[in-house]
């Protein structure tokens, strides 16, 4: 069992759920310094906004089943590629949909299970914001669990899965092999958000949003977002390229 895969596994589960855009104040010259002020006010608050509902579709139950359905998980698949985009290595593009032509149906419910369970242990404040033309900064104190943290356990996971079944995964394809894999890696998962007591991810995070039109929105950009990723997929962080 290759560390990069539960890796990539892991990174599946990033995904963006709805293009959340706050209304922020036009664009315009002001000569009033009282109303600049105002102005700046508003258009922190709406990139704060823009981050708070970003997160809030993110962990949001209802949000994750639909995504996950098997009309919408295409879609997915689709937007987590444009988000990682050239960041990344052709390798991990490319495992990244072998591991999406795997899901079974159980698959996909210990997915969404999980996601359900470890997106409510996922935490944050606000401390700062800063806005420069059409782009801001935000520095987000962030809590998430720490999965990555967990792969030498997920190994030995999954060496036991394979030595109590050896006599039935000889008789599987190797399709089914990885698929049943799969399943037993996802299924790790969800054992393990349910622990009370895992590690977690706890730091400041550069947030970088930007102003598409007269809305605020993060900046759905892996390279950039690195930070931001690695703690809404767990502690996953792929090597970014050049």
């Amino acid at each position: 069992m290759k560390k990069r895969m539960i890796l990539l596994v892991l990174l599946f589960g990033v995904v963006s759920f709805s293009k959340t855009g706050v209304v922020g104040t036009p664009t315009r010259s002001k000569n009033n310094f009282s109303t600049k002020v105002i102005g700046v006010k508003n258009e922190e608050s709406a990139v704060n906004k823009a981050f708070e509902e970003y997160i809030g579709n993110f962990k949001n139950p209802e949000n994750i089943r639909q995504q996950y359905t098997e009309k919408n998980r295409e879609n997915s698949t689709k937007k987590t590629d444009e988000i990682v985009g050239n960041s990344v290595s052709k390798s991990d593009r490319e495992g990244l949909k072998k591991i999406d032509n795997l899901v079974t149906n159980k698959t996909n419910e210990n997915t969404i299970n999980y996601l359900i369970k470890a997106n409510e242990k996922i935490s944050y404040k606000i401390l700062n914001t800063e806005i420069k033309g059409n782009q801001a900064i935000l520095i987000v104190h962030m809590k998430a669990p720490n999965f990555a943290a967990y792969m030498d356990e997920m190994e030995n996971y999954i060496k036991k899965y394979i030595n109590q079944n050896s006599m039935k995964i000889k008789q599987m394809t190797e399709r089914e092999y990885q698929e049943s894999i799969l399943e037993k890696m996802t299924e790790f998962f969800l054992e393990l958000s349910e622990r009370n007591n895992i590690q977690y991810l706890e730091g400041d995070v550069k947030v970088f949003a930007e102003k598409v039109g007269n809305e605020w929105r993060l900046m759905e950009d892996y390279k950039v977002n690195n930070d931001f990723y690695r703690y809404i997929s767990f502690g996953v962080a792929l090597n970014v390229v050049d």
